[in-house]
């Protein structure tokens, strides 16, 4: 199974939210759970410009390094 977690207070994973999802997360990981956790406090989130460059290269134009995970996104697989 795999679950995304977003976790979008600006306090990170320092903050009562960021505690409480790290308590979330880590039972689902030790069961054998994929985990991906986004940090949207850390991504550099730009809006979307419509040029459709993502339909032919899989990214935005807009991406830099610092919005791409560490981790691989999952496709849809359904």
């Amino acid at each position: 199974m795999k679950i995304v977690a977003i976790l979008g207070t600006p306090h990170g994973s320092k903050g009562a939210t960021g505690h409480l999802l790290r308590k979330v997360i880590a039972p689902l990981e030790a069961a054998g759970v994929q985990v991906q956790l986004f940090e949207v406090h850390k991504m550099n989130i730009e809006p979307c410009r419509g040029c459709s460059v993502c339909h032919k290269k899989g990214t935005a134009s807009s991406m830099t390094t610092s919005t791409r995970s560490s981790k691989p996104c999952w496709r849809r697989t359904v």
